[in-house]
């Protein structure tokens, strides 16, 4: 009976020391061996999850852990709700690749040991992803039809070979000038502040910030060059030479076959030579 106390006191000691002993910390690895993670019991485990690099539990509280290419674009941050009541992010970043990871406590209490847990990561193998250099968005031009009357705002508008002020310049509009805009160019399907003509039979381009559908009132007097001239087909008033040829090539095409330089108001040979003359003796 002796015995059989001893025995009893034995396996009552024994049941003692074993409900007193800490319960085990176990650390849990990725399966390609570059992070790992140490878990405050047996009771986390990894478990499946198509949506993440690496995700464990304890069946209450969730630690999710995904990994990125340094210059990927990274997920949106979660934010606390009814079914996670509290969520810590934590970010590990190398030269080429960031862990991202998310603990997910079932109640605030519990957030404090998640935390915890997440500063256990420990980064086994660095480098393993190769850096995503970004490029520079690709910029795409466009054209947005317009095929209306515009008005020239400025005393003067260059006219260029392209949608820069970086082009060369072709030619001259003036102030109330009338000019067919063929369209717009566009960038990336927004206007670009630039409308596109024809100018002398070519297409050309013209800063769209001086031009108005509306005629504009007043002006600059008009110098000898610029001598009015008014259409003979709609009526309109131009300054002679190239900006009433402008405007007949644009808005007139069809009529201007037989036309010469002096239908556009442009002076003879004779006349400037007699301008000239007029001008050496003083008239």
């Amino acid at each position: 009976m002796k015995k059989n106390l001893l025995m009893g006191m034995g396996i009552a000691l024994g049941a003692m020391m074993l409900a007193a002993a800490p319960v085990c910390a176990e650390t849990l690895t990725t399966a390609d061996g570059v992070l790992s993670i140490e878990t405050p019991s047996e009771a986390w485990m990894e478990v499946a999850d198509s949506n993440h690099w690496f995700t464990v539990t304890d069946g209450r509280n969730n630690i999710v852990i995904d990994h990125f290419s340094n210059g990927e674009s990274l997920p949106s941050v979660n934010v606390a709700d009814d079914t996670y009541p509290a969520i810590y992010d934590a970010f590990v970043s190398t030269k080429n690749e960031v862990f991202v990871v998310e603990g997910r406590a079932a109640t605030q209490e519990e957030l404090k040991s998640l935390m915890e847990t997440i500063g256990t990561v420990k980064v086994l193998k660095y480098d393993t992803k190769t850096r995503i250099e970004k490029k520079a968005p690709v910029k795409t031009f466009g054209f947005r039809k317009i095929d209306q009357t515009y008005y020239v705002t400025s005393e003067e508008l260059n006219v260029r070979s392209g949608c820069s002020t970086d082009n060369a310049v072709i030619g001259t509009l003036y102030f109330g000038n009338a000019i067919i805009v063929d369209g717009a160019v566009t960038l990336d399907g927004a206007d670009y502040g630039w409308y596109q003509i024809t100018f002398d039979g070519r297409t050309a381009y013209v800063s769209a910030k001086f031009l108005s559908q509306t005629m504009p009132a007043g002006g600059p007097t008009p110098t000898p060059e610029q001598e009015k001239v008014q259409c003979e087909f709609c009526g309109e008033w131009f300054n002679a030479g190239n900006d009433y040829r402008n405007h007949v090539m644009a808005a007139h095409t069809l009529e201007t076959e037989e036309m010469t330089g002096a239908d556009f108001g442009e002076r003879t040979e004779e006349e400037m030579a007699e301008e000239a003359a007029a001008a050496e003796i003083g008239d």
